[in-house]
């Protein structure tokens, strides 16, 4: 139970408190602005940081200058567009058993064509013990939020493959969409991909490319910092930035501190239209020698009511013809969606596991154990929520 009397005072300090911080927070945008547009044409030489050892962060690599802005001349209303999202029962040890269970929604769309609309649902339940438990530096734990995260999102990818290799062929633009990044960026691991992930994501886009397929992540609300990074770069006053030794880092007092709390949507806002693509960029952590053709860039887009991050291979975003018409997609697809591309919604709305939906998996589930004669146990805690007190 909530004491909603106790909050309210909380509440109001904490609106006080944003006030104040957002003041803050635009008198760091004004630095962060003011170190991108001195190194606009010139930042290679800044990116010379970058040479020393392992990095902290990742920085953006701009192909050409940052504060760039591109539209389109026409909304591309004619294109087949495929879209996958996914959603989980994460397994929990309190319950009658251990598994768990993702769900994966496949649309695919049509415009100006004659093809209807064809979702595709596909549960995967997991229940072996090889599936819920990962084995990492000598110990072996039940598979957390992140693990299961990643192992969905290599299911979506899969997914994706499948889906659009069906609509190969056809003469309008094909496009292959997920919700989130193409590659999620494992920080906590060194910047590390997903193995099994990053297979399937080299596959998907190897058969995209093949087949001139416009694949592409949607990151909503983003929050990256690759932007921010390049203008902490230039207030770093080292030649080389080495911040694992960097003891005013220790200290908390390093020059670079001053920009903690920006994210790139919020430098972006600053200078994009509504409508308008950024420059394309890459993310770096050392000097790059080479970028092939299936690596994954980005750019930022202003929708109209946020600013979006666009994931791409580089045989996407190198390829002028095919980066427009990526962009006069996702913005015919905002405006379906009013605000956020309608076949990523729909997506969504086929693979949300409801309430419902989950005591049903449960019911069925303790049905199939007693049929079984298998004996059905529930932890005191689960057993205890189930119950009223008194």
């Amino acid at each position: 139970m909530l004491n909603l009397l106790e909050a309210i005072p909380q509440i109001a300090a904490m609106v006080q408190n944003q006030t104040h911080f957002r003041q803050i927070i635009r008198e760091k945008l004004d630095l962060a602005m003011e170190k991108i547009q001195l190194y606009d044409n010139n930042y290679i030489d800044l990116l010379q940081k970058l040479c020393g050892e392992e990095q902290r962060f990742l920085a953006a690599l701009p192909t050409g200058k940052i504060t760039d802005c591109f539209w389109v001349k026409d909304i591309q209303e004619k294109a087949t567009v495929v879209a996958t999202d996914g959603s989980q029962i994460e397994p929990s040890t309190h319950e009658i058993a251990l598994f768990y269970m993702i769900n994966i929604a496949v649309v695919s769309l049509v415009y100006g064509g004659t093809v209807s609309p064809s979702p595709r649902i596909e549960p995967h339940l997991f229940y072996d013990e090889k599936d819920l438990y990962i084995e990492e530096e000598h110990h072996i734990s039940l598979i957390n939020a992140r693990q299961l995260a990643q192992k969905r999102s290599t299911l979506e990818k899969q997914a994706l493959k499948e889906e659009v290799l069906k609509y190969v062929g056809r003469e309008e633009p094909l496009v292959g969409l997920t919700d989130g990044p193409l590659l999620d960026l494992n920080q906590s691991q060194k910047y590390q991909y997903d193995l099994k992930e990053k297979i399937e994501v080299d596959d998907l886009l190897e058969m995209g490319k093949k087949y001139h397929i416009l694949i592409a992540g949607y990151i909503s609300a983003t929050r990256n910092t690759a932007l921010v990074n390049l203008a902490k770069l230039s207030l770093c006053p080292e030649a080389a930035a080495r911040c694992k030794q960097c003891e005013a880092r220790k200290q908390k007092r390093n020059a670079c501190r001053v920009l903690n709390g920006l994210n790139d949507a919020q430098i972006i806002e600053r200078f994009l239209p509504d409508g308008a693509r950024s420059t394309v960029f890459y993310l770096i952590n050392k000097i790059p020698t080479q970028i092939s053709e299936t690596d994954i860039g980005f750019f930022y887009m202003n929708t109209g009511r946020e600013i979006a991050r666009i994931e791409a291979p580089r045989y996407v975003l190198e390829n002028k013809e095919m980066l427009e018409c990526l962009q006069g997609v996702l913005l015919q697809q905002i405006r379906l969606g009013m605000g956020y591309p309608a076949v990523l919604s729909q997506a969504h709305e086929y693979a949300v596991i409801t309430g419902k939906e989950r005591e049903q998996i449960y019911k069925l589930l303790q049905k199939q154990m007693i049929q079984n004669g298998v004996e059905i146990k529930l932890s005191q805690k689960q057993l205890r929520k189930r119950r009223p007190i008194g």
